[in-house]
């Protein structure tokens, strides 16, 4: 409900049908301003956790009333998520953080040292300025120097690029071949299943050609 601010009531301008009250009104319409001031306002979290992130805010808490449509709050993350993040601020109920687009979050989408905006949508939380397609949060980058199974939990559109690394038997030799090996591809994650084994065996004997 939007707030009347051309009605103003003071000691001067008492409303007719209360008289004596004008004091009162005046106080009641100014804490109904400033309620609203402060739940549209950008207010900052101190959260802890990592993919089930819990927050108390600064420098007001929420209403009785928890949230509303349209509250922002940025914050820091001490941990880099590992996958679909929520968030419980003040105790008003754990709620999922979104990408812009409303995509769960991917791996390493937050990250440490990163001032993050959120603003309340619907049922959830919206990462503004990031979306699953664009790449706005951060890039995930992952080694692997031995057997792994890679969980595919990426949105269907983001990129993945693989390279791959061959170590060789000591480098080419002197009639070529046997040296290291190189090999890069881009795949789109829906194309992907969602699992994907790779087997690295061990290194051979060095080449002493």
């Amino acid at each position: 409900m939007a707030i009347n601010r051309d009605t103003l009531y003071s000691d001067i301008a008492i409303p007719p049908t209360t008289p004596g009250s004008g004091g009162l009104n005046f106080l009641a319409q100014y804490g109904e301003f400033m309620s609203a001031l402060i739940d549209t306002a950008t207010l900052r979290l101190a959260v802890t956790g990592t993919d089930t992130l819990v927050a108390t805010t600064e420098p007001f808490s929420l209403s009785a009333s928890g949230y509303k449509p349209g509250m922002k709050f940025t914050f820091f993350v001490q941990n880099e998520n590992t996958g679909p993040v929520t968030i419980n601020i003040d105790g008003a109920g754990a709620t999922p953080i979104l990408t812009a687009d409303g995509q769960a979050l991917a791996p390493g989408a937050l990250v440490p040292n990163v001032l993050y905006l959120i603003a309340r949508g619907g049922t959830n939380f919206r990462l503004l300025g990031a979306t699953g397609t664009s790449g706005a949060a951060s890039a995930l980058r992952q080694v692997f120097d031995a057997t792994f199974v890679w969980a595919n939990n990426l949105p269907v559109e983001t990129l993945v690029m693989v390279e791959l690394w061959g170590a060789g038997r000591g480098g080419a030799t002197s009639s070529g071949g046997n040296g290291a090996e190189y090999a890069v591809a881009v795949y789109r994650a829906g194309d992907l299943p969602s699992q994907v084994t790779t087997t690295i065996p061990s290194g051979s004997a060095p080449n002493t050609d």
